[in-house]
């Protein structure tokens, strides 16, 4: 018996189908995130899934509010189980749209305990899509994803009437405040050119969002933008606080200071401020000025291993800040030595600073 000639709409419904089952099989055998935007009803929301070994993990959000709401499931055949929230019975149900492959599910939302269900269109989005004007300066740092890009649209700011006070004579801060996560940061407001404060006021928004982020992926966030020192061409800037997420067995506790050279909105090295003696290196040069400015507090804390010179070892552009004292040196610790880092008295005086001028110098 001859068989059935496959028409060719018989034969792009197999290819569909072969393109599913491969789709399947390779993203049960790989780990990675993918992105899709749509909405649920009417509502805009974005997705990120995680395929692996027959089990899925996701997480999605609502465009208007933006924060994380996680999901785990499993897929069976061409249908992807989502559960959203366990006790009361939500979750979502993706089926694989065999006209397209595996990268356009539809399916719907569901409630349970109230009878309610509401229908869910997807489509994939790729790093091509991504504007990098839009990214938000994300787009720099691999460990954000299109996810992580997309969300900071959902993220606005609004300038504070009553602002903390702050002893800066040549230069005046505004302070922002994203009014979900009630976190703050600031922006110049000064006599330098408008191309000068824009791009400094870009690097700003872009630390906040990075740290902003946290909030939205479902952390609780104790986090504080503090100006530590300005002149005409200087800022310098610390972030602290702590991230605690959730099933972590601590918080992370935030010790980062910026310094940046205005007229280039350029962030600064050590060595940028400091010019060493001739054939120093940082971590022994700084060693030897802390012993002789502050020879007991140096010895008096053995457990903080100050006299290592490896604790000195700092980070080129992180590791220290500017005060109107000097140059505060910042080392970090593990966390069950948190109380070490970043001791008061580890200053370099101004004075210091001038008898080994960098090329940025102190107006």
């Amino acid at each position: 018996m001859k068989a059935p000639a496959l028409t060719e709409k018989k034969i792009r419904l197999l290819i569909n189908f072969l393109t599913i089952l491969f789709s399947l099989f390779f993203y049960s055998q790989t780990s990675q995130a993918e992105t899709y935007v749509g909405t649920i009803k009417n509502i805009p929301i974005v997705m990120e899934l995680n395929i692996y070994d027959g089990q899925i993990s996701g997480r999605y959000f609502y465009k208007k509010y933006g924060v994380d709401i996680p999901l785990s499931g499993y897929y069976d055949k061409a249908k992807i189980h989502l559960i959203e929230n366990e006790e009361k019975r939500q979750g979502i149900f993706l089926f694989l749209n065999k006209e397209c492959g595996f990268f356009c599910p539809g399916g719907y939302w569901y409630d349970e305990l109230n009878s309610k269900s509401l229908p869910i269109n997807l489509r994939e989005i790729d790093g091509n899509s991504i504007n990098p004007n839009d990214s938000y300066g994300l787009d720099r740092n691999s460990e954000y994803t299109i996810y992580d890009i997309l969300r900071q649209e959902s993220i606005t700011f609004s300038e504070k009437k009553s602002a903390p006070f702050t002893d800066f004579s040549s230069m005046e801060l505004i302070w922002m405040q994203d009014k979900k996560s009630k976190l703050e940061f600031f922006n110049l407001k000064a006599n330098q050119t408008f191309t000068q404060v824009q791009k400094v006021n870009k690097f700003l928004e872009e630390e906040f969002r990075r740290f902003n982020l946290a909030f939205y992926e479902g952390a609780s966030t104790d986090i504080l933008f503090n100006p530590n020192f300005a002149r005409e061409n200087l800022l310098s800037f610390s972030v602290l606080g702590n991230i605690f997420y959730p099933g972590t067995a601590h918080p992370a506790y935030l010790d980062n200071h910026y310094t940046i050279h205005i007229p280039s909105a350029r962030l600064l090295s050590i060595e940028d401020i400091i010019t060493l003696p001739e054939n120093q290196q940082v971590a022994p040069w700084l060693m030897s000025q802390l012993l002789q400015i502050a020879p007991n507090e140096m010895q008096s804390q053995p457990e903080c291993n100050y006299m290592d010179i490896n604790t000195w070892n700092i980070d080129s552009h992180s590791g220290w800040y500017l005060t109107n004292k000097g140059l505060h040196i910042s080392p970090t610790y593990p966390f069950v030595l948190n109380a070490c880092g970043s001791p008061e008295w580890a200053v370099l005086p101004l004075s210091v600073i001038q008898q080994n001028p960098g090329l940025v110098t102190i107006e």
